[in-house]
């Protein structure tokens, strides 16, 4: 999310040196221009591609602010060919199934926004098969997008805060769901 940008890039190095010695599965910021930029994981016999944005604007309102090369290089964003590229390789690895956790939208509100709906129909198209999002801190609506080649995609624009203590908005910030995907193979053995 984009809390990664608070304390600069010794923070985003710090975060991916506990994750990876946690081994804790993650995707969405990276130490270089050759890390793969998706994660595959089988479940269940079904390979799954998972991939994730940040709008490169949050930054902006930080302290540590980022060269464009900075940016480019260590974070997911919503750039089209950059997604296109993703779950293009994701699918060479082998993902049946892709899922997009996007970081969009503005706090404190259920209502989505133009660039959230706008981010949504690019990831969708690009190839995305499931849209998870986050950074309202509130819920906001689920919605199945059309995409140019006819899919239907749901996306989730925001699940709300699952565990907070927030005093901001209350009672909205304490409303959550808990989203469970269940997939399988229908029997021409397309997930």
């Amino acid at each position: 999310n984009n809390h990664i940008y608070d304390t600069g890039t010794l923070g985003i190095f710090e975060t991916l040196d506990a994750t990876n010695k946690n081994q804790l599965i993650h995707t969405g910021v990276f130490a270089s221009e050759s890390d793969k930029r998706f994660v595959n994981v089988v479940v269940n016999g079904i390979n799954i591609g998972i991939i994730s944005y940040c709008n490169q604007n949050y930054q902006l309102n930080k302290k540590a602010n980022f060269s464009s090369e900075g940016i480019n290089t260590l974070f997911s964003n919503f750039y089209e060919n950059q997604i296109k590229n993703d779950i293009n390789n994701a699918k060479k690895n082998g993902a049946e199934f892709i899922i997009a956790y996007c970081h969009w939208g503005n706090e404190y509100t259920a209502n989505t926004t133009f660039n959230q709906r706008k981010f949504a129909k690019m990831v969708a198209n690009a190839g995305a098969d499931y849209l998870l999002g986050s950074h309202s801190h509130c819920l906001q609506h689920y919605s199945i997008i059309t995409t140019e080649d006819n899919r239907k995609v749901p996306c989730l624009y925001s699940a709300g805060n699952f565990i907070s203590d927030m005093a901001v908005k209350l009672p909205e910030v304490r409303d959550t769901l808990i989203l469970e995907l269940k997939l399988f193979r229908d029997k021409s053995g397309k997930v």
